[in-house]
């Protein structure tokens, strides 16, 4: 980093901009900015006045952090191309290099169960491979093996189709799932596999026995005229029956791909687009994938359906497809929905249209300055305009679609409208052909900055992540631009978009070296801001393997006297608790332990603790198929005796007269209303309560008093059932006192 990069400062930078210039800050204080002093971190915190010490700590949300965590893994696996969510499968290549199971494409699940056309004699083919586990599907390029196999596995209701990579070690595979590595039921693709002549019925027979103890299939597909090393896996066979009547695939792709059986066969009755479709189908070597290109393109089109271009396109077919698409919307305001989808895919239509408004007022040149009705002066833009498209040719032309669903927000899930890709790979490619293909990094990391201080959390967090996935593609110019005054500045949410960005970014190990030196720059720097936001980072622990220098230095900032510091670092460990609840919960209870017995710490691992108790939540299935939502923290005491007294110790402390009296008796209140909505958390709640009454009986009395309040009727929000559990639970053990 260069001298005049200073970050108790502004960054001095000739590409200054409204991105990272702080514009909205929120009184968390910047000493940079004001020139103030460092930081101390010693200082005893006892006298702080309450009101003072929980400033801004009641607006946490309970299970804020859980929630948010969540946001930036679907935000990851949208834009930055991880399609895989829960637990990770990794097998062997035939290179010695491991590589991940990745689910097939759910596009090209979608259209081989709804666009699939079934050739004569289906039913008698569909029952031969039920009676399979291992098929070698030959056919010819073009033929629909792909999409035929796929259909295979759905028929026989596979829990998950995996698509392998044709460099697979199959011999690993086999030992994967014996080992019981895989989920039961699945189906796995392997399409053209690079050694297909290496293949032997002895490997075939061992894959085929361990599928059968997996409950699992495989379908290997190859070409008509692959050889085979070895007869006797002649008995896998089996051959792709003669494809069905192209116009017949045209009509169930285009009707799919339009969501309207009706508009497909008007589209198709249009005499300019059945002379193209009578020039493409009936010419020599037309395959079942030339004629599904036809019908996307066909769904693509505008209205009218220009026949010339989709005859010129369908010329260019191997020319990257999707770099086609793009660069044909020819229209702003189409590119910039593109780009707002690809940043926003499946939130609701509101957002993602006010972001593509908003990036499109970027990118516009305007017209003229005219003086608007109400006396000021705006430019006009000669152009834009509304209601120029339509909602369904919106659609057709991204190849998105609108559907109803529910979304979270807090105050809980509501209805909405959202509208994502059909392919679901979109979204990483045009973040990536919008910063590689154009003259636009600028205004998109100015756009995206925008974003980042938006009011919905969800808007917020992807935002972050999309400027982290253009981070991989030109970090240090990323870094100047955004990332050094952000992370400087007195906004919150920028800190929190500062720690996405590193978060995405350091998936390249390329740029590890380069994100460590920067937070460690963040760390050592004397703003407030520039703590806050290195205690972030290091709650992502950013490719660290070992968990100690990060918790270790999370250690030193809790001992920097200042709140919104300390807050940082409470959310700092929430963050690694979320991501890996059974491993980071001793490892935070021992730094609580050792905080509360220095001077200089106490204060920050009182608001650490109350942090995590009141941001990190888990939901567990109930009898019913219901969600039943628990504080993290007392489901683990409950599934785990070695965590059950630290956690009551800890709220015996926090109860008795911590520094956050106030905020304590806030988050235990959020715990008794998880704790009257159900049983199980009711009786766990009771039992936290009698261990802290029997570890500090000032916390009792406290304790005593809240439930006063919870149990009374006349009380905005009642909870009578815990209320009365808690009163009973404190009675007897003043009875056994």
């Amino acid at each position: 980093m260069s001298a005049d990069e200073k970050l108790d400062g502004a960054p001095a930078s000739d590409e200054s901009s409204s991105g990272g210039a702080d514009s909205g800050a929120d009184g968390h204080g910047n000493a940079g900015e004001s020139g103030g002093t460092a930081d101390t971190a010693g200082g005893d915190n006892a006298s702080e006045a309450p009101a003072k010490a929980a400033e801004g700590l009641e607006e946490d949300r309970s299970g804020s952090a859980s929630d948010r965590y969540r946001s930036v893994r679907d935000a990851q696996q949208r834009i930055a191309g991880d399609a895989v969510s829960g637990d990770k499968i990794v097998v062997q290549l035939s290179s010695g290099q491991t590589t991940t199971l990745r689910p097939l494409s759910p596009t090209l699940e979608e259209v081989a169960r709804l666009a699939f056309v079934e050739p004569d004699g289906w039913t008698g083919y569909r029952l031969d491979f039920r009676d399979r586990r291992t098929v070698l599907l030959r056919g010819t390029v073009g033929q629909g093996r792909s999409t035929m196999a796929i259909r295979l596995l759905q028929t026989v209701e596979t829990t998950v189709i995996y698509s392998l990579d044709p460099h697979i070690d199959l011999e690993k595979m086999a030992e994967q799932l014996t080992h019981g590595r895989v989920t039961r039921g699945a189906g796995f693709l392997l399409c053209l596999p690079e050694k297909s002549a290496q293949l032997n019925a002895y490997l075939v027979n061992s894959l085929e026995a361990a599928l059968k103890a997996a409950d699992a299939r495989l379908v290997i597909t190859m070409a008509q005229d692959s050889p085979l090393g070895d007869s006797g896996l002649l008995q896998y066979e089996m051959t792709l029956p003669s494809a069905p009547p192209l116009r017949e695939i045209l009509r169930r792709h285009l009707g799919h791909w339009l969501d309207d059986e009706a508009r497909a066969a008007v589209t198709l009755a249009e005499p300019d687009v059945a002379g193209l479709i009578t020039d493409t189908l009936e010419r020599e070597g037309i395959t079942c994938q030339v004629t599904a290109d036809l019908a996307r393109l066909l769904s693509r089109a505008g209205d009218p359906v220009d026949a010339l271009k989709i005859k010129s396109m369908l010329l260019r077919r191997h020319a990257d497809e999707f770099d086609t698409w793009f660069d044909n919307l020819d229209d702003l305001e189409l590119w910039s929905f593109a780009i707002a989808l690809a940043v926003l895919d499946g939130l609701p239509l509101e957002d993602v249209a006010d972001a593509a408004s908003r990036l499109r007022e970027r990118l516009s040149s305007g017209g003229p300055v005219v003086l608007a009705p109400d006396r000021t002066l705006r430019v006009e833009d000669l152009h834009h305009n509304p209601f120029r498209t339509s909602p369904d040719r919106l659609w057709r032309m991204l190849q998105a679609r609108v559907i109803d669903t529910k979304v979270r927000t807090d105050t809980g899930y509501v209805p909405a409208t959202a509208v994502s890709y059909r392919d679901t790979s979109y979204s990483a490619r045009i973040v990536a052909r919008a910063w590689k293909g154009y003259r636009i990094q600028g205004h998109l990391l100015d756009w995206l900055g925008e974003l980042v201080v938006a009011s919905s959390e969800q808007v917020r967090v992807r935002a972050g992540v999309a400027v982290g996935v253009l981070a991989t593609f030109g970090f240090d110019y990323v870094r100047r631009r955004l990332l050094l005054g952000w992370a400087t500045s007195g906004n919150s949410q920028r800190h929190e978009a500062v720690a996405d960005v590193l978060r995405v970014a350091a998936r390249s190990a390329a740029l590890q070296p380069a994100i460590a030196a920067f937070v460690e720059l963040l760390y050592r720097s004397e703003g407030v801001g520039a703590r806050c936001t290195a205690a972030l980072a290091l709650g992502n622990r950013l490719g660290h393997a070992d968990l100690a220098a990060p918790v270790r230095s999370l250690e030193r900032l809790a001992a920097v006297d200042d709140p919104d510091v300390r807050r940082s670092v409470g959310m700092a460990f929430a963050n690694l608790l979320v991501q890996e609840v059974e491993t980071i919960a001793p490892v935070m209870y021992d730094v609580l332990q050792r905080g509360l017995l220095d001077s200089r710490r106490v204060a920050g691992a009182q608001l650490i603790f109350l942090r995590v108790a009141n941001t990190v939540t888990t939901e567990v299935p109930g009898e019913q198929g219901e969600l039943i939502r628990w504080p993290t923290l007392l489901l683990l005491a409950q599934e785990h005796d070695y965590l059950r007294r630290p956690l009551s110790l800890l709220w015996a402390r926090m109860l008795a007269g911590g520094d956050y009296i106030y905020y304590a008796e806030t988050v235990l209140r959020s715990w008794a209303r998880d704790a009257e909505s159900d049983p199980s958390v009711l009786a766990a709640f009771a039992r936290l309560i009698r261990a802290v009454a029997e570890a500090d009986r000032w916390a009792g009395s406290a304790i005593e008093r809240q439930a006063r309040k919870w149990g009374d009727e006349g009380g905005l929000t009642p909870m009578p059932k815990v209320a009365a559990a808690t009163q009973a639970v404190l009675a007897h053990e003043r009875i056994e006192r």
